[in-house]
């Protein structure tokens, strides 16, 4: 094995190692019983910003890096191949941690739609960076 492919198989590795503990922070953070206010982060938080509740932007935030951890962890010889894959992985896992929320964690935490909205807007936010970023480096590897 060369260096250079052992380079891309170790790298390839540390990003499927970074991949699996951000999934499985997301998971915490979806699924965990935060209203305990001795535990609660909230209490220093404002309750909206803009109108808009707090919560909101903390979806935002824990589901923005989504698509670029997959693309990562999954990308190989196809880079717009994985894009679409690492797209396609988050909208599954955004549906499907919202809607296991309310099934999973009894009356602690509750499914809502809106939580959905700002998690596909995070993806949808970040994916189009990726996607430029693609295109800008593949208009300079043709010139």
């Amino acid at each position: 094995m060369t260096t250079k492919a052992f380079t891309k198989q170790k790298n390839s590795t540390c990003a499927i190692i970074i991949f699996i503990l951000y999934l499985t922070l997301v998971a915490v953070l979806c699924f965990g019983n935060f209203n305990d206010e001795t535990h609660s982060i909230g209490r220093w938080l404002p309750e909206s910003i803009w109108g808009i509740p707090i919560d909101k932007y903390i979806h935002f935030l824990m589901f923005f890096p989504f698509p670029i951890a997959a693309f990562y962890a999954f990308r190989r010889s196809n880079d717009w191949k994985a894009l679409v894959f690492a797209i396609l992985v988050a909208i599954c896992f955004a549906f499907m941690f919202e809607f296991l929320q309310s099934t999973l964690t009894g009356n602690a935490r509750t499914s809502d739609p809106w939580d959905f909205v700002s998690n596909m807007t995070a993806i949808t936010t970040s994916s189009v960076i990726m996607a430029v970023k693609g295109i800008v480096s593949d208009r300079r590897n043709r010139s």
